[in-house]
């Protein structure tokens, strides 16, 4: 046997559920726990009706993805290049010298 301690206000659901589908007290608290989950859900529980419901139109994402990876470092680095070699202009033309 267990007793359990219940606010007033869950108290009066509890009674009212009870009431309303006939039940005792004890069955409805029983069901409840009955329907509790066995483990808590994990991340992946609660997202996986999610994942793989949006589209990119690309259907190669997921196979292609380190080449993807590369090539955004390549343009990177081409980007850096070229603002470097911008900046290197300058200071040949004298445009970026401080003065001392």
């Amino acid at each position: 046997m267990l007793n359990v301690r219940l606010d007033p206000k869950l108290e009066a659901k509890v009674r009212r559920i009870a009431r309303v589908r006939k039940l005792t007290r004890s069955q409805v608290i029983r069901e409840a726990i009955d329907a509790l989950p066995e483990k808590e859900p994990t991340a992946y529980d609660l997202m996986k009706d999610a994942i793989g419901i949006f589209h990119s139109g690309d259907g190669s994402l997921a196979r292609n993805h380190k080449e993807r990876y590369y090539e955004s470092l390549r343009d990177e680095h081409k980007r850096k290049s070229a603002e470097f070699a911008e900046w290197r202009k300058k200071q040949e033309r004298g445009g970026g010298r401080r003065s001392r």
